[in-house]
């Protein structure tokens, strides 16, 4: 019943709230989207924006991503999985570890993060500070939000149907 679910103040729903930072992280680690192809679906009745939805997301080289996200699941689980051709990475935000296994490997190897870190803001937050207070640019800039941003648009722009 706030600003935040109605699209003409917020922008959007779920894409623009959640997945919005799953883009960063896909540029971050995999490069820049070449294409970029969206669905969502409005569970809620009362809402007016997206509350479920998942964006198909390909780098320039090829990598192709699956950023999936919803407002309406009971249980969620705030993660990254990484697979490779020689191994897999998954990392969790709400634990703070991170897995890992090599293709040789039969078994997941994990590292925890140190107490301070376990917080999934911390470091984002330390090292913003950082840059505030050295003069560094930030790791994250402006840039990076527009980018995110257009993202973001083309994802919108592809779903057949848009409230």
């Amino acid at each position: 019943t706030t600003w935040f679910v109605e699209k003409k103040t917020s922008g959007g729903g779920m894409f623009i709230d959640t997945l919005i930072h799953s883009i960063d992280l896909y540029r971050f680690l995999v490069g820049e989207a070449q294409s970029v192809k969206a669905s969502y679906h409005v569970v809620h009745p009362k809402l007016h924006v997206e509350d479920t939805g998942i964006i198909l997301i390909q780098s320039k080289s090829g990598t192709i991503g699956t950023l999936e996200g919803s407002w309406q699941t009971p249980v969620a689980e705030n993660v990254i999985d990484i697979m490779g051709t020689k191994g897999s990475v998954s990392i969790n935000y709400n634990t703070g570890n991170l897995k890992y296994k090599f293709q040789a490997d039969n078994e997941w190897k994990t590292l925890q993060q140190p107490g301070e870190a376990k917080d999934r803001f911390y470091l984002g937050i330390k090292s913003f500070l950082q840059s505030i207070t050295t003069g560094k640019e930030p790791l994250v800039t402006g840039s990076d939000g527009l980018r995110a941003m257009e993202i973001l648009e083309k994802a919108y722009s592809s779903c057949k149907v848009r409230q």
